[in-house]
């Protein structure tokens, strides 16, 4: 089963671009703008991203969601 990673900001900031470039360089695909999904365990996934620089810097506007299933 799938693991999707919503990344939701209020804005965009540095820590948007520094997300995709984990999430992808971890085999997460964008399927949907701010939603990537995966066959990785997305917590472990969130915990990496929560420990980017550039999130603790946006952390009020930044946020991280994690779902599991499939896009049925």
């Amino acid at each position: 089963m799938p693991s999707f990673i919503v990344i939701s900001s209020k804005k965009v900031t540095d820590f948007d671009q520094d997300a995709r470039t984990v999430l992808e360089s971890h085999r997460f695909s964008e399927v949907h703008t701010g939603t990537y999904m995966g066959p990785s365990n997305a917590s472990l996934m969130s915990t990496r991203l929560k420990a980017l620089g550039t999130y603790s810097k946006n952390k009020s506007s930044a946020g991280i969601k994690i779902y599991y299933g499939s896009l049925n």
